[in-house]
This record gives structure tokens, sequence and C-alpha cells, in this order.
């Protein structure tokens, strides 16, 4: 009896040992030196009304156990709190001693956003990452974390100076804006039409344009056909529209004079 005691003893002991071992390698093997995740440079698309963020995911596993059914969820609101997108990416199996890249793709309708704000003014996206992953395929790890995505206007600080009238029945509005925006470029045409201060319609113009993404301040002239030169008063409104590849937009309406 005292024998098998004695080895009971034993093996409970080793067993102690094999899953402090077993429980020490998978808190190594889950170090952030062990193992690693990270994005690379986002690429985006555009497509009926829906821009598709994708995000090349990078996966180092150093560790000595393989990290199964890996799970990452990102939901997106915008900086007023409204839920906007929600994507997950599966990935079943990283081996261990091996990389791994994936594209983690983050979708976000135009018609979940306020335009105006989106196009016109400088915001901040929140992302809220849950990730959750198995190492050794029985040990669950879950962590959760938040972060703040700036999103720079791609039409920002648009704005028209003094129109010009010329005798001829033509005339300019010059027009400025920056694209701050990482991935947006505003190529299309931006139509103009200038109403007097009675309302009446004075005349038209549109101008094609092919601003790139973080481009900075644009500046340029959009020639004007004058329908009524008695109607010109020396205020009124100007009504722009924006059709672009990405987006339609307008009229915004510019008081002037």
């Amino acid at each position: 009896m005292r024998q098998a005691l004695r080895a009971l003893g034993w093996a409970t002991k080793i067993l102690w040992i094999l899953i402090i071992v077993f429980a020490a390698t998978i808190v190594y093997s889950a170090l952030p030196m062990n193992f690693r995740m990270g994005f690379g440079e986002p690429q985006a698309a555009f497509s009926d009304g829906v821009i598709v963020m994708s995000f090349p995911l990078i996966i180092n596993n150093s560790g000595y156990y393989p990290v199964s059914d890996l799970n990452l969820t990102t939901s997106l609101m915008d900086d007023e709190g409204n839920l906007v997108s929600t994507s997950t990416t599966f990935v079943p199996l990283i081996a261990r001693s091996s990389n791994l890249e994936k594209s983690h793709n983050v979708s976000l309708s135009l018609n979940d956003l306020n335009l105006t704000r989106f196009l016109f003014e400088d915001s901040n996206f929140t992302a809220e990452l849950s990730i959750a992953m198995k190492f050794a395929r029985v040990v669950p790890l879950q962590v959760a974390t938040e972060m703040a995505i700036p999103w720079g206007a791609p039409l920002y600080n648009f704005s028209i100076g003094e129109i010009t009238y010329y005798p001829n029945g033509t005339g300019v509005v010059p027009i400025s804006f920056e694209n701050r925006s990482p991935l947006l470029n505003v190529n299309g045409t931006i139509r103009l039409e200038i109403y007097n201060n009675r309302g009446e319609p004075v005349g038209s113009g549109e101008k094609r344009v092919d601003v790139p993404s973080n481009y900075g301040r644009y500046v340029d002239e959009i020639e004007l056909i004058v329908d009524d030169p008695a109607k010109i008063t020396p205020s009124g409104q100007v009504h722009v529209s924006f059709e672009t590849s990405m987006f339609n937009f307008g009229p915004v309406v510019i008081p002037y004079g």
C-alpha cells in the first residue's frame, strides 16, 4: 500500500510539473516577442456606394504551440457614436514557427454616414477590436482594445472666391479645397449654378477635377455661362454639386456677396 501511495504521489508531482511547464510555455508563447499581430498599409476600393478598406493582417507565431481559431472582429463607429461597420476575419490555424498574412476587409457604406461631415469636415472614427484565439488548440485567449482612427475630409474647407463676370456673357468662379483623405481621390465633375438675391438663375458652369488623396490644397477656376446678364446681383447663392467616381453629393448652398 505504501509503495502504491508513494507511486501515486510521484505521479501527482510529475503531473503538476507537466501542468506548470505547459502553462509556462503557453504564457511564454503568448508573449508579444513570440506571438505578434499587426496591420500593414491599407488599400481602398469602391463599388456601388461601399468603400472597402483592406488591411493586411500580419501574424508571426514564434512560440512553442500552434494557434487556432483566431477570430478578429472590428466594430467601427463615427464620432457621434453610431455603429457604421462590423467586420470579421477568421484564421483556422497558425502553425508554430510560421508567418502568415491575411486581408482584413472593413466595408463602409456611404448610406450609413453623415456625408456632409464625412466629405467636408475632419473627424475621428473609433475602432473596437476583439481578438480571440486558442493556444495549443485548448487554451483560449481573448483580448479587446479600442483605437481612434483620424479621418481627413476629401473636400475639406471647400470655398468659392469672388465671382467675376465679363461683358461677353461669361464669368469665372474661383474654387479651393483640400483633399485630406488618406484613401479617397476626388475624380469627377464639380457643377455650379448661380442664383441672384431673388432666387433667379443667373448662370452655370462645370469642371472636371482629378485631385488625389492626401493632395493638400487645390485651387482652380470654373468658367461660367451667364444666361441673362440683367439678372446679375451683388449677392446671391452658389449651388455646388459633386459627381465623382466614389460619391455624388449636392447641391451644397454657399452664399456670396
